[in-house]
């Protein structure tokens, strides 16, 4: 890979960086008024899901679930437990946008 091509994978994926960063500071603060970005604590998308919290725990810890780590506990996007869940009709996940970005520029996959 030469170095302009090199060159122009780190700014794009700065750029991608930038403009991810609003979006996380609004699933750190509990989503805004849609009900897609609406923030659940773990018994609230345990009762939504069928799921017991503790499963949930586990989809977290394996990076299947994107959750947020509150100050007490985890937090998960209404439709990113939608879409792990696989229902139709459900928001792509923010990790699915930013997977499918990084693969588009061809960054290869976020180390943990």
């Amino acid at each position: 890979m030469s170095a302009l091509q090199e060159e122009i994978r780190s700014v794009v994926a700065a750029e991608l960086e930038r403009a991810l960063r609003p979006l996380r500071e609004l699933l750190e603060r509990g989503g805004g008024s849609a009900n897609d970005d609406e923030a659940l604590d773990l018994r609230e998308a345990a009762r939504i899901s069928g799921y017991q919290p503790d499963t949930l725990r586990r989809a977290i810890r394996r990076g299947t679930l994107p959750a947020i780590r509150g100050a007490k506990e985890w937090r998960v996007r209404r439709a990113d437990l939608l879409a792990w869940q696989g229902r139709p009709g459900s928001a792509p996940s923010v990790l699915d946008e930013r997977a499918e970005a990084r693969k588009m520029l061809g960054l290869g996959p976020d180390e943990p």
